[in-house]
């Protein structure tokens, strides 16, 4: 054997190792099991699971506690997560909002800090919460548990570059046109900073905490102040050529509509967006607790008999389900999940959105495709941006290792 054999050997045997490192921590995040089956759902030898085990303990990642089975015997010994073992912060910036979670190596919620603003900030006031929000989430550890924060995940809406860590733009926040936030980040904290795109980081959240955690093929509408898209396709975040995917919000609608905060006219958002639900509730004068229009305020209206606001309501929705309904003609997803703030309209929006896939998405040839509303909520957001420094440990490469080969 050559030396350079010799040394892609030792190569190879290392990556194995640590492919089976993740799909044994993988399946844990999952569910507790013992070595018995550990082994039977993953098809290694008993062997390799003690191995592997042993070195997982090391790193002080794993416990172990007693099965709970009926019967006589000793109990089987059943492998856990150590929670302890890791945590991360996640937040979600917004133009009209900030959102913070921590969460443990389990993917437990440790803590959570939200802030809502009304109307739309500008980025130095935006970084000032996220600032306060960070140190809130720091704060929640003991002094020996902040020794294991293993970075912070952020999210922001927009055009990102993950590579350099740099907002491109966002052209709903004022100001944040070349914002080299994780470089700002990483000075101030002294941590790992990864940066992702708000939609994406919501269908992340749906990977990793939603309802449908073994659906590989769905798309999760962002419906907020702005309007955006994550599409995970075949298991993997669809990010395209230019990681520019999923600005479904700026997707033209009207040609000759209102101009859209990103320049053109007629962009989704101008209709069917929360500034335009503002602008709407402001025309029609109706008001929250009698101090300010706002689009919860158009709702508002709505559940007490406005029939011009549910109206406007139904109008956005039915806008959103064709623009959603071009989308599934698309990329055939088998499961659209809604979330954002526009959500809470119920069923004065999301019933004409259901309304306008049904008409316009092609269903004559066998495809199926269900809708849910997401129960992440507002959290969505910051819960994926919080797994960002954590998926190491449960995917090599970006790519999750969780497919059972024992049953």
């Amino acid at each position: 054997m050559t030396k350079a054999s010799a040394t892609n050997l030792i190569g190879n045997a290392a990556i194995l190792k640590q492919i089976n490192k993740v799909r044994l921590l993988s399946r844990l995040r999952m569910e507790e099991v013992s070595r018995a089956e550990l082994a039977r759902l993953t098809g290694l030898d008993a062997k390799t699971i003690t191995n592997l085990c042993n070195s997982l303990f090391q790193d002080g990642l794993l416990l172990t506690e007693d099965a709970k089975i009926k019967g006589r015997g000793r109990p089987a010994e059943n492998l856990v997560l150590n929670p302890d073992a890791a945590f991360a912060v996640g937040v979600d910036i917004g133009a009209v909002q900030v959102s913070a979670v921590l969460i443990d190596l389990k993917g437990a919620v440790c803590g959570r800090w939200r802030e809502e603003f009304g109307s739309p900030q500008d980025k130095e006031f935006l970084l000032k919460k996220v600032d306060s929000a960070i140190h809130s989430m720091i704060n929640v550890l003991s002094p020996k548990r902040r020794k294991k924060l293993k970075g912070v995940g952020v999210c922001v809406p927009g055009f990102i570059n993950r590579y350099t860590g740099n907002v491109i733009n966002s052209v709903n926040i004022c100001g944040f046109r070349d914002v080299p936030l994780v470089e700002m980040l990483r000075k101030q904290f002294d941590k790992e900073i990864i940066l992702e795109e708000s939609s994406r980081s919501m269908a992340l959240a749906e990977i990793w905490f939603g309802n449908r955690q073994n659906c590989e093929n769905f798309m999760c509408m962002d419906l907020g102040f702005g309007i955006g898209i994550g599409i995970i396709h075949n298991g993997l975040v669809y990010r395209g050529a230019n990681e520019c995917s999923g600005e479904i919000g700026h997707t033209v609608v009207d040609p000759d509509g209102k101009k859209c905060r990103c320049g053109k006219k007629g962009c989704l958002e101008t209709v069917s967006g929360g500034k335009a639900l503002q602008d709407i509730a402001e025309r029609l004068a109706v008001a929250t607790d009698g101090k300010c229009q706002s689009g919860k305020a158009l709702y508002e209206a709505a559940v007490m008999g406005n029939r011009a606001a549910a109206r406007e309501l139904a109008k956005a929705g039915h806008y959103i389900g064709i623009a959603i309904a071009n989308v599934i003609n698309l990329f055939d997803p088998g499961l659209v999940i809604l979330n954002g703030g526009l959500v809470k309209a119920g069923e004065f929006i999301v019933e004409p959105v259901k309304s306008a896939i049904r008409d316009h998405s092609i269903g004559s040839f066998g495809r199926k495709c269900e809708f849910e509303i997401s129960n992440l909520g507002d959290w969505a957001g910051a819960m994926g941006a919080a797994m960002l420094p954590l998926r190491n440990y449960f995917e090599f490469e970006n790519v999750r290792l969780v497919k059972d080969v024992g049953k």
